[in-house]
């Protein structure tokens, strides 16, 4: 997040409905529901409180703090023997964490696309712009970019 300039945040991304800033600001989205998640709320209780921009005129800044938010949870002592209760189904934090990283990964691909810093080639990332099938012949979800994955 920090090498995107100031007039990267409104440029397109593959994810074809957000731009760079809208991309961080699900992925902003997804660090503040894990911690709410791991720390007993439901999602009953959260309601629509994450809903909008949630980063405001500082996406690098405010991404930056909730992921260390997110480093915080996992490093308690008991993270990774504790669930999380999503929409579908009670999960693992350890799961979870691995569901955020991934989603994290791909992001992160997309952000630096949008931002112009011509990323590596990642073979999950390769996936992202080539279609839900391939993606789902490497066993990962078939589309990534949409606000209502929960």
């Amino acid at each position: 997040m920090a090498e995107v300039t100031d007039s990267a945040w409104v440029n397109d991304t593959p994810c074809t409905d957000w731009n760079v800033k809208d991309v961080v600001n699900h992925i902003v989205d997804e660090n503040i529901w894990m911690v709410a998640l791991f720390n007993g709320r439901t999602i009953a209780e959260v309601g629509n409180e994450f809903e909008g921009n949630l980063v405001g005129d500082d996406p690098a800044g405010v991404y930056e703090r909730t992921a260390n938010d997110v480093k915080a949870i996992l490093a308690e002592p008991d993270a990774m023997s504790r669930t999380c209760q999503i929409s579908s189904r009670p999960i693992s934090v350890v799961e979870y964490a691995k569901q955020l990283f991934l989603d994290t990964l791909i992001h992160g691909w997309d952000i630096a696309v949008g931002a112009g810093r011509h990323p590596p080639r990642l073979p999950c990332a390769n996936t992202h712009t080539s279609g839900a099938g391939n993606r789902r012949q490497r066993g990962l979800p078939g589309r990534i970019c949409r606000p209502d994955h929960r």
